[in-house]
C-alpha cells in the first residue's frame, strides 16, 4: 500500500513510499519512504521523530501511524548523472488508524470501539442460525434468528454491548452463514488514542486468555465524539485501527471441549470478568503474557522459567503473606534502614556482629507455594506439597548458576513448569471471578497439565459372559475361566 507523509514545514517536499502490513505473530508495520531535499535536509527525519504520524493512504484516504521508530535514514543521489539530492527512511511503526487524523494521542477525543473478534466469538459461542433437514423431500431450511444483545454498564468505563448475530457472505454463485459476536463499547468520558489502543490490546488478550488461545487481533472501530451530518442522520467520525506488535496463534476458533472458560462456566458473568480485570489490567496483562509466553511462545525450559516465574512468585508473596508478617518485614527493613542512617560507624559495626533476627516472622517463597498449593487442592486439583521445596530449589539453581542436567532432571524441571503455568493460570481466573472447581476435571482443555487434575477414574472392562450370568452369581461371586473367557 501507498502512502504520502507531509513533512510539518509546509516548504519541504512530502515523503512518498510504501507500507508493508504483518502477515505474522508479533511482526510490525513497516514503512520505506524517499523525496527529494537539499543538502541541508539530507538528515532532517520529521514528521517520523513523532509519536503520531498523518499521512495519506494510496493518496486519498487519511490516516495516523501509530508510534513509527526509524530503523535507517539513508541520504544519498539519485544518480551519478543528476544533482539532485535524495533520502530514504525506513522503519516500522505498532499500528495504523485508518480514516482519522490524530496528532495528539494524548487527547481525549474518543467516544467509543467495537470489533468483531474471533476469541470473543469463541468464548460467547453462540449459533444465532438453525439448519432443518427434511427426509422426504432432500431439501434443507435454513433459520436465521434473531440477533441475541447483551447489555451491561462498567463503572467509570461505560456501556459494554455483546451482540450475536449471522453474517451471510456472498462468493459467486455460493452463499456462506457465519456466526460473529460484536463488542461494541460507549465509554462514559472521552479516551485519548492511547488509551483506545490499550483497551483494545487488553480486550483481545483478555478473551484469548479465557478460552486459553491468544487470537488474532481482529479491526477496531474507533470514533470521535465530533460529529457530522449525512442526509437527516448524524454520524460519527470513524476510523479503523489495526493493531501489529502483539502475538497469537493461528486458530480462529475452538470447540467448546477445547475452550478452558466460556459463557456461563464458573458461575461469573461477563461483567463481573471485566469488572475485575478492568481493576488492574496492568497485573492482570503481567500474568497472562507469562502463561501464554510459557505455553504457546517458546520451547526453551529456561525461557518458559525466566518469564513466568518472576511473575508466579510476585503473585503469590502479594497474596498469601499474611498481615503480620508484611508488618514483621516492613519493620525489619526499616529499623535497619535507620541504623545505616546514623552515619555511626561503631554502631553500625555493632549491629553486623551482634544483633541477630530470632524467630523470625516474615515469610519464604516455599511457605507461600504450599499455601497456594493448599488453596487449589481444595479445588480438586493434585498439586503435590513437595513442589514447593523443588521450585524454590530450581529457582535458586537457574538464576544463580548454570547447572548440567540428566533427562531425569530435565522431565521434572518440565513437569515444575507446567505446575508454575498451571498455578499463574488458575490464579489469574479466581481473581477474574471464575470458580476454577469445574477447571479439576477439565480433562481436554487442560491437556498440558494433566497430571495435577483430578484423578479419573478408568472404568474396569467386564466380558459379556460375566453380565450374562450376573444375576446367579451375586450370591457366590464365584466364577470360571469359561464364564470370563470362553470353552477353551
Amino acid at each position: 500500500m501507498w502512502m504520502l507523509a507531509p513533512d510539518p514545514d509546509e516548504t519541504k517536499e512530502a515523503w512518498v513510499g510504501k507500507l508493508t502490513f504483518p502477515t505474522n505473530s508479533a511482526e510490525y508495520f513497516g514503512f520505506e519512504l524517499i523525496r527529494n531535499v537539499d543538502d541541508a535536509d539530507a538528515y532532517r527525519d520529521k514528521p517520523f521523530d513523532q509519536d503520531y504520524v498523518i499521512g495519506l493512504l494510496d493518496h486519498q484516504q487519511k490516516c495516523t501511524l501509530i508510534k513509527p521508530i526509524i530503523k535507517e535514514l539513508s541520504p544519498g543521489s539519485i544518480g551519478a548523472h543528476y544533482n539532485f539530492q535524495r533520502t530514504i527512511v525506513e522503519g516500522q511503526f505498532q499500528s495504523i488508524l485508518r480514516g482519522l487524523p490524530i496528532e495528539d494521542g494524548e487527547l481525549k477525543q474518543f467516544r467509543g470501539l467495537s470489533f468483531n473478534s474471533n476469541a470473543v466469538n469463541t468464548w460467547f459461542r453462540r449459533r444465532p442460525f438453525d439448519v432443518k433437514h427434511d427426509p422426504k423431500s432432500g431439501k434443507q431450511e435454513v433459520e436465521i434468528k434473531n440477533p441475541e444483545v447483551m447489555k451491561f454498564d462498567i463503572a467509570n468505563f461505560g456501556n459494554v454491548e455483546l451482540t450475536s448475530r449471522t453474517n451471510i457472505l456472498s462468493d459467486r454463485n455460493n452463499k456462506s452463514l457465519h456466526p460473529t459476536s460484536n463488542m461494541k463499547i460507549t465509554f462514559s468520558d472521552e479516551k485519548s488514542l492511547e488509551e483506545v489502543l490499550s483497551y483494545s490490546i487488553r480486550l483481545n488478550a483478555l478473551f484469548g486468555f479465557l478460552v486459553g488461545c491468544p487470537m488474532k487481533p481482529p479491526l477496531f472501530k474507533a470514533w470521535l465524539s465530533k460529529t457530522y451530518n449525512l442526509g437527516t442522520h448524524q454520524l460519527h467520525h470513524e476510523g479503523e485501527l489495526e493493531i501489529g506488535g502483539v502475538r497469537w496463534t493461528d486458530k480462529t476458533f475452538l470447540h467448546p471441549m477445547d475452550c478452558i472458560h466460556s459463557y456461563g462456566w464458573g458461575g461469573v458473568e461477563l461483567q463481573k470478568i471485566m469488572e475485575n480485570f478492568l481493576s488492574n489490567s496492568d497485573d492482570f496483562m503481567n500474568r497472562i503474557y507469562a502463561v501464554e509466553f510459557s505455553r504457546f511462545y517458546t520451547k526453551d525450559l529456561n525461557a518458559k522459567f525466566a518469564v513466568a516465574m518472576p511473575a508466579f512468585e510476585q503473585y503469590l508473596k502479594a497474596q498469601f503473606t499474611t498481615k503480620e508478617e508484611s508488618a514483621f518485614a516492613k519493620n525489619e527493613k526499616d529499623f535497619f534502614a535507620w541504623v545505616d542512617l546514623s552515619n555511626n560507624e561503631h554502631i553500625i559495626e555493632f549491629w553486623k556482629k551482634h544483633l541477630n533476627v530470632v524467630k523470625r516472622k516474615s515469610t519464604s517463597l516455599p511457605i507461600v507455594i504450599s499455601r497456594a498449593i493448599d488453596d487449589l487442592n481444595k479445588k480438586g486439583f493434585r498439586f503435590p506439597q513437595t513442589l514447593s521445596k523443588d521450585i524454590n530449589n530450581r529457582r535458586a539453581a537457574v538464576f544463580h548458576s548454570v547447572p548440567n542436567m540428566s533427562t531425569e532432571e530435565i522431565y521434572k524441571y518440565f513437569a515444575e513448569i507446567e505446575a508454575i503455568d498451571g498455578m499463574l493460570m488458575l490464579f489469574t481466573l479466581k481473581d477474574l471471578g471464575v470458580d476454577i472447581g469445574y477447571l479439576s476435571e477439565h480433562y481436554h482443555a487442560l491437556s498440558h497439565m494433566q497430571r495435577y487434575l483430578k484423578k479419573r477414574e478408568i472404568p474396569t472392562y467386564i466380558p459379556p459372559a460375566m453380565l450374562r450370568k450376573s444375576n446367579i452369581q451375586e450370591e457366590t461371586n464365584e466364577l470360571t475361566h469359561d464364564d470370563l473367557y470362553g470353552p477353551l
